[in-house]
């Protein structure tokens, strides 16, 4: 008995095409889940305890969690979370000074006030803060979203100019920055 179907056998380089052509569509799999992967954001979140722990002060709590900084200071009114870096430029981190109830910048002298609005120095603007939430009643910072102020606080800046002596760098002595009202 023999049926009318008869079974072609493979070609060589039928077979070949195969193989190349499926392993260019694996190639092409892998590299689109690659970008996909490399291409969507890492969101971190830094958990800095309960709201209870930063009970409502006129002091900014300066906390280390997971090799990062941050000051914490609870108005009562609102929590704030400020990035302890004046300046990218020199890395230096700014510190609370409790004597003079104010952050100081100890690289370029820069001045602000405890809810981090510019008083003085060469300092732009005033410090930027770090957007939170609030999860089951832990904080959780967002680190990869500062935000960034705008410019110096107008009711502190009013009137003032600072500038360096322009030898200062020539004759290698320190910058100071003079600050005076016109």
């Amino acid at each position: 008995m023999q049926s009318g179907y008869q079974i072609k056998s493979i070609v060589r380089i039928e077979a070949l095409r195969a193989v190349w052509f499926g392993s260019l569509l694996m190639a092409l799999i892998a590299i689109v889940a690659a970008l996909l992967w490399y291409s969507t954001p890492r969101f971190s979140y830094v958990i800095l305890g309960t709201l209870a722990e930063y009970s409502s002060s006129d002091t900014p709590i300066l906390v280390e969690r997971d090799g990062q900084f941050f000051y914490v200071l609870n108005t009562g009114d609102e929590l704030i979370v400020f990035v302890p870096k004046a300046t990218d430029l020199i890395g230096c981190r700014t510190i609370w000074t409790p004597s003079n109830a104010r952050f100081e910048d100890p690289c370029l002298a820069s001045k602000w006030t405890i809810m981090g609005h510019w008083i003085d120095g060469p300092a732009t603007r005033d410090l930027d803060r770090y957007s939170y939430r609030i999860v089951n009643g832990q904080i959780e910072v967002e680190t990869w979203r500062v935000i960034r102020a705008d410019g110096r606080h107008p009711e502190v800046q009013q009137n003032v100019i600072c500038r360096s002596d322009p030898n200062c760098k020539k004759n290698g002595d320190d910058c100071n920055y003079t600050c005076t009202e016109p």
